[in-house]
């Protein structure tokens, strides 16, 4: 075997005849089928037992509080409130609309 092709070192914690066995397949590998290699063999590696999800609680009031002249910090609390709905997946009519003053 061409000593370009020897991905696994001979110190390798396996028998020479699987380590050359190793070599053929991942020396021959594309970078791209190495990494899909390296990430399934991390993967396979984790016993983690599935968990259940935390159960849903309730939703707590956010105030997006504001002063402005110009009106750039309204316009800016209003991108960020309307942003806070979309990742939230809030309805804009379930809420209380602002109070001036």
């Amino acid at each position: 075997m061409p000593a370009s092709l020897s991905i696994i070192p001979k110190s390798a914690p396996f028998p020479e005849d699987e380590i050359d066995l190793l070599n053929r397949v991942v020396g021959s590998a594309s970078p791209t089928q190495r990494a899909w290699l390296a990430g399934f063999l991390a993967g396979a590696t984790q016993h983690v037992p599935p968990q259940s999800a935390a159960p849903a609680r309730p939703a707590e009031p956010l105030t997006i509080v504001f002063a402005s002249e110009s009106g750039n910090c309204e316009r800016l609390a209003g991108a960020r409130g309307h942003r806070i709905e979309v990742i939230a997946g809030v309805d804009r009519n379930d809420l209380i609309e602002g109070v001036e003053g």
